[in-house]
């Protein structure tokens, strides 16, 4: 995602999460041998269980000063527990509510070591053991609770159980979750945590936070490795304060099975006393890798909480004004007992709006009808007050309605000119030529073959097929320059069929099918087959555009031998190294599926593989027209600039405001520094943004929530951006957005975080449709993306020849009518936090070569190797993998996240030869043993060629050193005449004995060697 800053967008998202809900996490490890129960913490007695910490005063809504510390663990019998309280503690409580469980069970222990059977409305069986004592200034409580007792069973690996933990101090109610009442009955999961059984993860053990009211986090931690193996543990730090800032760390630490790992994070929280009330929240969550399993967390009060928060309003369907507050402040007992006004005043001081709820929730919303109210500035303030009328908070903030009268509907981008570096379409009678590639079009409208690099694709035509023959009149080409429009005609005794496809200047092909019923009312079966030449079906690319993916991924790489056969996916693209086709369509809609639901086929036969796209499987029936779209696209779609290696060289990191995540320019505006120093360094102006993601705190994202949202309801987040659809008018306010900045800072280009269309379902801009269920499903909104996208990259070109745009693509690569306008591809994170030791061991090289390389889809290739921390400070063995793939393949590491030292040594070989140089070849290593010969098997050499001079990379991909020996051509690199060795990072001097070289190459590692005419 996002490079040069915090690359985490999902894991930031996950602590907000966590922050809305409030429940506290960990997870019970097996015990090795039950413990004594005798009221005291024996040595190494319970040093194997997990430990929290962490507890709310919520009699003060803040956290608590005294603060216990609870350890867990079980076994085949029961759960066992240890409370050490502070011994000026008057009693603690064990709740707990197993799976499903309507009512909770609690058993209370007071200081004499008494326990209660039954507390308010919860439940305890007498068959359990309780053991208390104090020493020193430690209370310490013993508990073992049989599963027997509870009428349960002992709980499987990955079981969840809600617990709470109380504890009463100087007359304050101290519990590990959030509570709203004394009852310690209560189930609703707001008011308790969550325990989870797994007898094989990491033991986790938090054991203090340090004084948080003090304003500093001292957090004492650690990690036990479990029998899964070794596991990154990691420490997800983020405050949240009123303001919406947010402060992010990662500790990590990676443990063996039965070792112990510590984690010291010292943390300011806040700097001097604050004189007003500051809302401010402790969220840390520690994990198993990125976004896996979580073993513990926590949410805290850091100071205490205002009574009532203003959390976001929005407009709904513009006829309703929804404030929604949170009133996790209030003390403990008064909800129920109190009531929110909300109220809306122009500048003046004049009510215009108002309405109220009863507080009987610890989150509530208070709708006010909008009436006409005009576009301007107001202010919207929640008044907080009990049974009596006393005032007991105030929740104030700036609201406005915007004017959408200087966006909406506009033609930013919209221009007859083509932009660089695409070319003019050109039409030669049935064929349509682009920049590298033609077209030839059949009588069916459709490809009958398509001509890319030089080679031709297709084994045969594309063809429609259903049952009846369909006879096509013939295809008419009208129109050059952007675009040309291809019409045919066809009718069959059951139907008539319109093909009418648009190819746009960047080779895009858009089919509109539409078929109209004859006699007989429906048609039986329609089958779209598009045969590929076998030598360029090589590799299959197909994604759901459902996010990064994993790295277990395979929806990249060599085609399976025995073919692949899939439900609906968006895209789907064969190709070999060089070139390639894809298939695309937004939503299977009116197809008839057929019996296992996957319409999507390709299959090997002689001379073809053919891709099958089955729309209807059996009777289509016919009311009237139905219009089927889909696309298709052949690559490379573009030309790489000749200067394209330099490209890290002239980027700083991408200036990006937290407070105005996203949005341009304001996000600019907060950056003048960053920008100023970009502009001295001679250096790109870039800027983060999306293509399908709105920040929610600008006006407009309130205002048209309802209609912009991929969802199609209100948002509930507080996050600082949510999830929208540029089928919607979001599209137009994005275009002015970008004029805007564009005007202002004068920008070289966008970095779009997320750039793939995912599913939208939002019924209001036409994105959900209705399955023969009657069911509404989502569509992914391709050609929405794809306009937005062309439009801005038009709109930057009418101001200047090269722009500069990044689209972080991982795991989608193949999203082409969105590509197609962007220079750079990033790819990378779907292995985020993944990587320990090498990149090697976890992408084939097939997946770098149908994915990374970029080659078949014209974009510049950036690979983000996100190892955990920016500097040099990281390991040097991951970044040295990493560079054994991207120099093997020719491919740009962006410049952050990994060891930059290692990356330096080796792009300063790259530099040093001349990569960009006139007349420079890339010879990559899956094309030119013909040329360089090797006698290792898992060696592989790409090298460059110019005259006089060659640059061979040597890549060893196993873990031992070898020493390969070379047989080269040495003419063939343009070497004629002798030839001096050189290693370019050492300075060594080689020797070649004729026409073989030995090179001793470590386990995973890179060597660089140059060659020249002496």
């Amino acid at each position: 995602m996002r490079a040069g800053s915090v690359p985490l967008t999902m894991a930031t998202l996950l602590l907000c999460v966590v922050a809305a809900s409030a429940a506290p996490l960990v997870t019970v490890p097996r015990a090795g041998q039950p413990p004594v129960l005798d009221g005291v913490m024996a040595e190494n007695e319970w040093a194997s269980a997990s430990a929290v910490t962490g507890f709310i005063d919520n009699t003060h809504r803040a956290y608590a000063t005294a603060q216990p510390t609870v350890y867990l663990s079980h076994d085949d019998t029961a759960l066992y527990l240890c409370l050490s309280a502070p011994a000026s503690a008057e009693a603690v409580s064990i709740v707990l509510a197993p799976g499903d469980a309507t009512v909770a069970h609690a058993l209370t222990v007071d200081r004499a070591g008494e326990a209660s059977p039954s507390v308010g409305s919860a439940s305890w069986v007498s068959d359990c053991e309780v053991a208390s004592g104090v020493v020193g200034d430690a209370w310490t409580v013993e508990v073992a609770v049989t599963y027997a007792a509870l009428g349960q069973s002992p709980p499987e690996a990955g079981v969840a159980w809600r617990a709470d933990f109380v504890c009463v101090c100087d007359g304050a109610l101290t519990s590990w979750a959030y509570r709203r009442s004394g009852d310690l009955g209560s189930v609703d999961p707001v008011e308790m945590g969550k325990l989870t059984f797994d007898p094989d993860g990491p033991v986790v053990r938090v054991r203090g936070l340090g004084d948080l009211s003090a304003g500093a986090m001292a957090l004492d931690l650690e990690v036990i490795g479990g029998g899964k193996g070794p596991a990154t543990m990691q420490l997800y730090y983020d405050p949240i304060s009123a303001s919406g800032k947010s402060r992010y760390a990662i500790p990590a630490v990676t443990p063996g099975a039965g070792e112990r790992a510590p984690l010291q994070v010292e943390k300011t929280l806040f700097g001097e006393k604050v004189e007003t009330p500051v809302d401010e929240l402790m969220v840390w969550v520690v994990s198993r890798g990125f976004r896996d399993f979580h073993y513990c967390s926590g949410v805290l009060p850091v100071v205490p909480w205002q009574p009532l928060r203003l959390v976001r309003f929005d407009y709904g369907d513009r006829d309703v004004l929804t404030a929604y507050f949170d009133a996790s402040g209030l003390p403990l007992g008064l909800f129920g007992q109190a009531t929110i006004a909300a109220r809306v005043m122009d500048g003046a001081g004049n009510v215009v709006l108002e309405g109220e709820a009863a507080v009987d929730a610890r989150a509530l919303a208070v709708k006010m009808p909008l009436g006409d109210l005009e576009p301007g500035e107001y202010t919207l303030v929640g008044v907080l007050t009990d049974a009596g009328g006393t005032q007991l908070g105030e929740a104030p903030t700036a609201m406005v309605v915007p004017d959408a009268a200087a966006w909406l509907g506009n033609t930013i981008g919209l221009t007859e000119t083509v932009p660089e570096p695409f070319t003019p379409i050109q039409v030669d009678g049935q064929s349509v030529h682009c920049w590298g590639r033609e077209y030839r079009f059949a009588a069916s409208g459709l490809p009958e073959q398509i001509v890319s690099r030089g080679e031709e694709l297709l084994a045969g035509p594309v063809t429609l097929t259903t049952a009846q023959p369909v006879e096509w009149s013939g295809a008419e080409l009208a129109g050059e320059g952007r675009e040309t429009e291809v019409r045919a005609r066809g009718l069959s005794d059951a139907c008539e069929m319109q093909c009418a496809s648009t190819v746009e200047y960047d080779g895009m092909i858009r089919v509109d099918l539409t078929i109209t019923p004859r006699a007989a009312g429906e048609i039986e079966g329609l089958t779209l087959t598009i045969p590929v030449r076998p030598e360029r079906a090589t590799y299959l690319v197909r994604t759901d555009c459902a996010g990064t993916g994993s790295p277990a991924d395979e929806r990249y790489g060599a085609l399976p031998a025995e073919g692949w056969r899939a439900e609906f996916h968006p895209f789907v693209w064969l190709g070999d190294e060089d070139r390639g086709l894809v298939w695309f369509c937004e939503a299977p809609e009116g197809w008839v599926l057929p019996e296992d639901g996957k319409p999507i086929e390709v299959a090997r036969r002689d001379g073809a593989v053919d891709l099958t796209i089955t729309i209807a499987a059996g009777a289509l029936k016919l009311d009237g027209p139905q219009t089927f779209t889909f696309g298709l696209q052949a690559g490379p779609v573009r030309p790489r600039p000749d200067d394209w290696h330099q490209f890290t060289a002239r980027h700083a990191p991408i200036p990006t405001s937290y407070d105005y995540f996203g949005i341009v320019p304001t996000c600019l505006r907060e950056r003048p520094d960053d920008i100023a120093r970009q502009r001295e360094r001679g250096q790109k102006l870039l800027v983060y943004t999306f293509l399908g993601e709105a920040a929610t705190c600008q006006p407009e994202y309130r205002y048209f929530a309802g209609d912009w949202r991929r969802a199609g309801t209100l948002g509930t987040t507080s996050y600082m951006h949510d999830k929208v659809c540029p089928a919607s008018s979001f599209a137009d306010f994005k275009l002015w957005n970008f004029k805007q900045a564009l005007d202002e800072f004068d920008l070289d280009g966008l970095y779009y975080d997320l750039a793939w269309p995912e599913k939208c379902s939002n019924p209001r801009h036409g994105c959900a449709w209705i399955d023969a269920n009657g069911d509404a499903q989502p569509r992914h909104p391709i050609f929405a993306y794809r306009e937005l996208a062309k439009r801005t990259y038009q709109l930057f070109h009418e101001r200047m020849p090269r722009s500069y745009f990044i689209g972080h693509i991982s795991g989608n690569a193949i999203c082409l009518p969105v590509v197609s306008f962007v220079d750079f591809a990033l790819d990378g994170e779907q292995y985020a936090h993944t990587v320990e030791k090498d990149y090697i061991s976890v992408i084939p090289l097939d997946k770098m070569r149908a994915e990374f390389t970029s080659r078949q889809f014209g974009a510049v290739p950036l690979f983000l190797p996100e190892l955990y921390r920016r500097g040099n400070h990281i390991a040097e063995g991951p970044t040295e993998t990493a560079m054994v793939l991207t120099f093997l393949h020719d491919i740009l590491v962006y410049p952050a996240f990994h060891n930059g030292t290692v990356r330096g040594k080796y792009d300063a070989v790259w530099e040093a030869f001349g990569v960009d140089g006139e007349g420079v070849e890339f010879l990559p290593y899956w094309s030119n043993t013909d040329i360089i010969g090797r006698d290792a098997e898992d060696v592989e050499v790409s090298a460059y060629r110019r005259e006089g001079a060659a640059l061979l990379v040597i890549g060893n991909l196993s873990a031992e050193a070898v020493n390969v020996t070379l047989t080269i051509d040495w003419p063939a690199l343009g070497l004629a005449g002798g030839v001096a060795l050189t290693d370019g990072v050492s300075g060594e001097t080689m020797t070649a004995d004729g026409n073989t070289l030995t090179v001793p190459v470590d386990g995973q590692r890179l060597r660089m060697i140059v060659a020249r005419t002496p």
